[in-house]
């Protein structure tokens, strides 16, 4: 139930959102035009470009296939490109897929029968193959061989087949997901980062002119700012730009037409990016104060004698979360993560338990932790909390997940740090969203006692145990 929950999730169609990293139909259609061919004509990712080059060339001297490659990152970077690019180099024919096309064994053992020695076979979501699928690909990896079995029963034997020396590239942007034994079988394995300004110039000013769009260098500094470092959505901006500049601007792109045009699309310029110690893209904008002034209201009523206190199951409401509260994220170091947080930006910290955890508030009045960072080996997402007003809220919100197919999570409880009531309900990616009611408040008179506290006594009050992979960053 709760996989097919998951596969409708990640099926369904939403509206595109222009500084969106996933492709898109027209994406598809432009890419392809403007698409590097060479590693000499990729932009950015040097070390990622470097390592690649450097096994190419050992593979090429060699005479044999390349080492099987796993490229994951956000979406929108670059992984199929590089794929692409990979097979040209080596002079070899590459044939593609997708990890949720592949329904069956059979699927996949007749393209992997079908390649030739030092083939390149790119995969794409592969961390969306069905688990009976991905196993035909462990023998394939390891051993070059598939395993077909003929007939049934007691009488069914198995009859290996001979595969060539091919390589298989896969692509993801859920490296968490990626099951153990898949990812032990790749040899080369590399993390694709969001793109530094002066690459996405470049990026901007090539693809302008393979499109013959007439642009300034002030236009591409305008554009290259507002891409969220993403070299797939600076294309499509260009595009936009120049559908403006070729209506109101006599076709040419300057940094006041890409100011206009980007203005008209809703992207704004009252904001900053930049990256965290982590190589997080931060943006920090104008904006109204979206943290409550003051601790919100909490219900718990109590029955008068000679009255039925609960509702029928069929009258409880739906819960409705009244605001995001905070999110929790993965650091390589928390120190670090304090130590920018408030330097930087002006948080203070609230609480933290050694190099574990650390929660920080907003100067201006805001819940005990408007933020907060755990430690693991690389950056990612672990919760988002959503504020409800009562423990039986969170209640009929948990049974309404599970009512979904959402079967797994953690909770009722209540926390120490924050003091606040939760269940958390783990998403198709591993991560969580969590109903949270009655945090602390710190009042911007307050000035808050936290401290060092001890992990094992101060993580949650009471609850159900701590499942096992609770603080697992499946973005790994």
């Amino acid at each position: 139930m709760a996989d097919a929950s998951a596969k409708r999730m990640l099926d369904r169609r939403e509206a595109p959102r222009i500084v969106s990293g996933a492709v898109y139909d027209e994406d598809a259609r432009i890419e392809a035009s403007v698409r590097p061919t060479r590693l000499s004509e990729y932009i950015g990712q040097k070390r990622v470009k470097e390592n690649i080059q450097i096994a190419i060339e050992a593979a090429r001297s060699r005479g044999e296939a390349l080492d099987h490659v796993l490229l994951y990152g956000p979406p929108g970077l670059g992984k199929t490109t590089l794929a692409q690019i990979i097979a040209n180099e080596l002079s070899v024919p590459i044939k593609t897929s997708a990890g949720p096309l592949l329904d069956r064994k059979g699927d996949l053992t007749a393209i992997l029968t079908s390649l030739e020695g030092k083939e390149v076979f790119f995969l794409d979501e592969i961390h969306r193959l069905q688990p009976a699928v991905e196993e035909v690909l462990y023998p394939a990896m390891e051993d070059f061989r598939v395993d077909v079995i003929i007939g049934q029963g007691p009488g069914a034997r198995v009859h290996p087949l001979s595969l060539g020396h091919f390589t298989l590239i896969g692509a993801t942007t859920r490296a968490g997901l990626i099951t153990a034994p898949l990812r032990s079988r790749f040899g080369i394995v590399h993390r694709l980062d969001f793109y530094e300004p002066e690459d996405l110039l470049v990026i901007l000013n090539r693809s302008a002119k393979i499109l013959n769009i007439e642009m300034d260098e002030g236009g591409a500094e305008e554009i290259a700012r507002r891409c969220r470092g993403t070299p797939r959505v600076a294309n499509r901006l260009l595009r936009r730009a120049r559908d403006f500049a070729e209506v109101r601007a006599a076709g040419r792109i300057t940094r006041a037409v890409a100011q206009e045009a980007l203005q008209m699309l809703g992207i704004d310029s009252n904001g900053l990016w930049f990256r965290d110690h982590d190589g997080v893209l931060v943006e920090i904008k104008v904006a109204a104060k979206s943290s409550p002034d003051e601790k919100t209201a909490f219900s718990f009523k109590s029955s008068p004698p000679g009255e039925r206190g609960a509702p029928f199951r069929s009258e409880t409401p739906r819960t409705q979360p009244r605001r995001l509260a905070h999110v929790l994220m993965f650091t390589r170091d928390v120190r670090k993560a304090i130590e920018f947080y408030t330097c930087v930006l002006g948080l203070r910290l609230s609480d933290h338990s050694g190099d574990n955890i650390a929660f920080l508030h907003g100067i201006h009045g805001s819940d005990h932790h408007m933020i907060a960072f755990a430690r693991s080996e690389a950056p990612g997402h672990h919760h988002f909390s959503w504020d409800v007003g009562s423990v039986d809220e969170i209640g009929a919100g948990a049974m309404h997940m599970l009512g979904k197919g959402f079967t797994k999570g953690w909770g009722l409880g209540r926390h120490v740090l924050g003091s606040n009531y939760f269940h958390y309900v783990r998403d198709p990616w591993g991560s969580y969203s969590e109903y949270s009611a009655d945090i602390d408040y710190v009042p911007v008179t307050c000035d808050w006692q936290g401290g060092d506290q001890p992990a094992d006594d101060s993580f949650y009050a009471w609850g159900p145990n701590v499942p096992e992979d609770f603080v697992h960053n499946y973005e790994t």
